[in-house]
């Protein structure tokens, strides 16, 4: 019945900015954002040192001197202990701004980085898949991988990173060894976004 279908292109959950990149990397520039949408922002300062006018910050690790990946030993999976450590720092600047523990989101494609983070804090950390469907005022994601090869993994995998980042509604938050990720052309391209719609902050 296609004389009966209908593409739904109007997006009701993400801040305009946010729409962005995922609208012209998977959407073929077809999403609009609805006007309530675009008035989505999070109050200003709210995020303290890590902060910026725009919904957009990647926090680049790269020239951090702890800020590699660990596997462990039972496991092919991968931790980031200074990614989790800056992870930890945001959820409670927020939490000491107020924000309810509810509006905030952690995401990691790698599970053993979920389970670090998880004892930790109580807001909802899960996999990529455990938030498919899900929203969050802000959403943290910790990328994980950081290494001399350049490798980023099953990152590579673009329907994860579509789902990560557009689960947010008001502010996304993306932490990343910045070297290692642009290895990869569309990781690029997400990076130079950054710069140029969003704000790059650079962990030393």
């Amino acid at each position: 019945y296609e004389h009966q279908s209908e593409e739904l292109l109007i997006q009701y959950r993400m801040n305009e900015i946010l729409m962005e990149f995922p609208n012209r990397k998977f959407y073929e520039n077809k999403l609009i954002c609805s006007e309530k949408s675009k008035e989505y922002f999070l109050e200003s300062r709210a995020l303290g040192k890590y902060d910026s006018t725009s919904p957009l910050i990647f926090i680049d690790t790269s020239k951090h001197e702890n800020n590699k990946e660990h596997s462990l030993d039972y496991s092919h999976s991968y931790i980031n202990k200074l990614e989790s450590e800056i992870v930890l720092d945001i959820i409670n600047i927020c939490l000491d701004n107020r924000i309810n523990p509810k509006d905030i989101g952690v995401i990691s494609p790698y599970k053993n980085q979920v389970r670090l983070i998880n004892k930790k804090t109580d807001v909802d950390v899960k996999s990529v898949d455990g938030f498919q469907g899900g929203e969050k005022d802000i959403i943290i994601i910790s990328l994980v991988r950081s290494n001399n090869n350049r490798d980023i993994g099953f990152l590579k995998d673009l329907r994860r990173l579509n789902v990560s980042l557009t689960r947010a509604k008001k502010k996304l938050i993306v932490i990343g060894n910045r070297e290692t990720l642009e290895s990869n052309k569309d990781y690029k391209e997400f990076l130079e976004f950054c710069e140029e719609y969003g704000h790059i902050h650079t962990h030393i």
